[in-house]
């Protein structure tokens, strides 16, 4: 019971709390969006009361980007490889095998399926977007929860060390990777 008051009183949920009871009770979501059921005297410039706080949080959110890029760049810069121990190799060979070299396989069989039964909507960049990020290395999210769970004061790190193996050797097998899906995805797949 402790672990769940914990976890309640988090900001992330918090905001969601938050922002289901806003937007689930007509009157208070009346004061940030304009409902039409609900009337709530508009400010000069005819928009909800608070509404200024939606604008700021789109131009916040505009940031998030940029912001992640600058977190990703930092975060890749300080990843090093340390004493891997014996054996510690056969995982990032593992996972860039299956990432790169077969989870495109895997792609193209699902997308196929999909534009067969019409889900794609005959629409080609979707289908293209799909089948490339079917080859691409993993989220950066891997990076941010590895660098998050890894002590900071920890003199070893063998996780980060086995993400950054990770990484290179799928920044590599991109060269090889990238290209075929592209080719066989616009060639074949598409026909053009």
């Amino acid at each position: 019971m402790d672990t769940f008051i914990e976890n309640s009183l988090k900001p992330a949920s918090l905001g969601i709390v938050i922002s289901l009871t806003v937007a689930l009770t007509p009157w208070l979501k009346a004061l940030f969006v304009d409902t039409g059921s609900e009337h709530v005297h508009p400010t000069p410039d005819n928009q909800p009361p608070l509404s200024v706080l939606l604008d700021f949080a789109a131009y916040l959110g505009n940031a998030q980007v940029p912001l992640g890029l600058i977190l990703l760049g930092g975060t890749i810069g300080r990843l090093q490889v340390g004493n891997i121990q014996p054996g510690l190799w056969k995982t990032p060979v593992a996972v860039t095998i299956l990432r790169i070299f077969v989870f495109p396989f895997v792609g193209f069989a699902v997308n196929g399926k999909l534009q067969e039964k019409g889900l794609f909507h005959d629409d080609t960049i979707l289908y293209f977007i799909s089948s490339i990020n079917y080859c691409l290395p993993p989220a950066t999210a891997l990076i941010f929860f590895t660098a998050f769970f890894t002590p900071a004061n920890s003199k070893q790190t063998v996780q980060m060390d086995i993400l950054a193996l990770i990484y290179i050797a799928h920044y590599i097998c991109l060269v090889v990777c990238l290209p075929f899906t592209t080719v066989y995805t616009m060639k074949i797949a598409l026909g053009f």
